[in-house]
């Protein structure tokens, strides 16, 4: 498969590595890295043909939605069920043994010419200003 873009692309063609008609993922949810998780969700469709479920903190809905549909391109973004998932103490950051977050199972369609946008810096400068209010305190994160 070819691909114009990609991680250091800088918009060219270049040669598809990876491939899959869907991709079912957790990423980070981007706040110790602010925008992690959009990082992951970029590279999940560019790898996928069909489909791409992932989960978000549901307190950055209107942010995932936005930045999926504009700067990354996808066809579609749809909140297929909002869960609770039981993060355990895991890291030495994290301050309690167990929190409850509050997230979104998300389903996305690839752009239909196939063409992810977000890997030029110019394609996140739109999303700068868009604060989510999303934070570490809310899953029992020290700094």
């Amino acid at each position: 498969k070819e691909a114009a873009g990609g991680p250091g692309g800088g918009g060219g063609k270049r040669k598809q590595l990876l491939v899959a008609d869907t991709v079912v993922m957790n990423p980070p949810f981007g706040t110790r890295v602010k925008g992690a998780d959009m990082g992951f969700l970029r590279a999940a469709l560019s790898v996928a043909r069909n489909a791409v479920y992932s989960l978000h903190k549901s307190s950055t809905r209107a942010h995932i939605e936005k930045h999926a549909l504009g700067t990354l391109r996808a066809s579609k973004a749809i909140v297929l069920a909002e869960l609770k998932y039981e993060l355990p103490r895991v890291y030495a950051h994290h301050r309690q043994e167990s929190v409850d977050i509050e997230v979104d199972l998300w389903y996305f369609e690839p752009p239909e010419d196939g063409i992810v946008g977000g890997f030029d810096s110019d394609d996140d400068e739109e999303d700068d200003d868009d604060e989510s209010g999303d934070s570490d305190d809310d899953i029992g994160v020290e700094e």
